[in-house]
């Protein structure tokens, strides 16, 4: 069941959406759009409003007072005003969290569903190494800063990046693809876990590959970059909970000369980043996108990420389909020879089964970020 992000103002709100969307469901709608009489109910309900504005406040009071008694309204804070907290009590609030929240926001949420539906929680993760938790956080939160960054004309964070990419590659050394396979599950949004899945596999393959660790973290930051495109696009395309038609389908393509465009514009990434993000998708047959690029023309490192890229996508699980076995996807893979390159397909066999889950425990994580 979804939780319910209630704002005056869901463009602002779009920070505050997507990050708590990495680890819960969230359903973003505008506050005059609320009717709780229409609504069922069963998890907290976040409220992104201006504390300090009295219109503001008068239009959440007026919307909010039909939701049920058990029912916790949690608000987000911006730093405005000292008294914003004081306002969010004053309009029923049980809790409050910043306007950029932390995984550990994320289980005050949990928290309050569980003690909605008699003190259960139904938060299923594995035993997962703190280190791998909080890389995965720090991967995951490049995204924020993509979108704020390309929404506002600031460079991209390349700094942040090659630190994630050491960050990730070291994390690795330590555990396995697995366990950071796991770690990257206890994200929501699709998009998120995509990104961070991609950029663990291509670093795995790449030390298994035997290149050196400067050409590990070349890889392993346009894997990190890959899909830097995809902040041009609504969530609420990319996390769809269903099917792409034919046209959502051309839209989200459009995403790779999107990531070109972006680094080429920001020009503090190499000529290989902006060649990975564009021709990802391409086949060695012609049949890819959106260059029709085929043999030579698709570079080795382009070569490595759409591998990786597609082995990705089928072992992760959409609302419309199971993640398939490591073992299932990976002969996929084989069948791809003429469109794939087998020898690096093969090299490849190591990585991917070694990717299968890890055994799972149910119970609430309460490591924080």
């Amino acid at each position: 069941m979804a939780f319910l992000f209630l704002s005056d103002d869901p463009l602002r709100s779009e920070i505050a959406a997507r990050r708590l969307g990495q680890w819960l469901p969230m359903r973003v709608m505008h506050l005059t759009d609320f009717c709780a009489s229409g609504v069922h109910l069963l998890s907290p309900v976040i409220v992104d409003i201006d504390l300090t504005d009295g219109e503001a406040i008068k239009q959440a009071k007026d919307a909010l007072r039909d939701i049920p008694s058990g029912i916790s309204k949690v608000f987000i804070t911006r730093g405005k005003s000292r008294a914003e907290p004081y306002q969010a009590d004053a309009l029923g609030g049980a809790q409050t969290i910043p306007s950029v929240p932390r995984r550990s926001d994320a289980v005050k949420l949990i928290n309050l569903r569980a003690q909605a539906q008699g003190g259960r929680a139904d938060f299923a993760v594995a035993e997962v190494p703190q280190v791998l938790l909080h890389t995965a956080d720090e991967v995951s939160s490049l995204h924020d800063v993509f979108y704020e960054t390309v929404a506002s004309g600031q460079p991209l964070p390349r700094a942040q990046v090659v630190c994630a990419s050491e960050l990730l590659a070291e994390s690795l050394k330590d555990t396995s693809i697995a366990a950071w396979l796991e770690a990257v599950k206890q994200h929501n949004s699709y998009t998120y876990r995509h990104c961070m899945t991609v950029s663990g596999l291509a670093a795995a393959f790449t030390m298994n590959l035997g290149f050196s660790d400067a050409d590990v973290q070349r890889i392993s930051i346009a894997a990190l970059m890959h899909d830097v495109g995809k902040v041009k696009m609504p969530i609420s395309l990319l996390d769809k909970p269903g099917k792409l038609t034919s046209e959502e389908v051309a839209e989200i393509r459009t995403h790779a000369a999107y990531g070109a465009e972006i680094l080429l514009d920001d020009a503090h990434f190499s000529a290989e980043v902006v060649d990975i993000a564009r021709h990802h998708h391409e086949l060695l047959d012609g049949s890819g996108y959106p260059d029709g690029l085929s043999g030579k023309a698709i570079s080795d490192p382009v070569r490595i990420m759409t591998i990786v890229d597609i082995f990705s996508a089928l072992i992760d699980k959409r609302s419309y389909k199971k993640a398939m076995p490591a073992k299932d996807a990976y002969k996929i893979l084989l069948d791809m020879e003429g469109k794939l390159e087998l020898a690096l397909v093969n090299a490849f066999e190591p990585v991917a089964l070694a990717s299968q889950s890890i055994k799972r425990n149910v119970g609430l994580q309460r490591a924080v970020a």
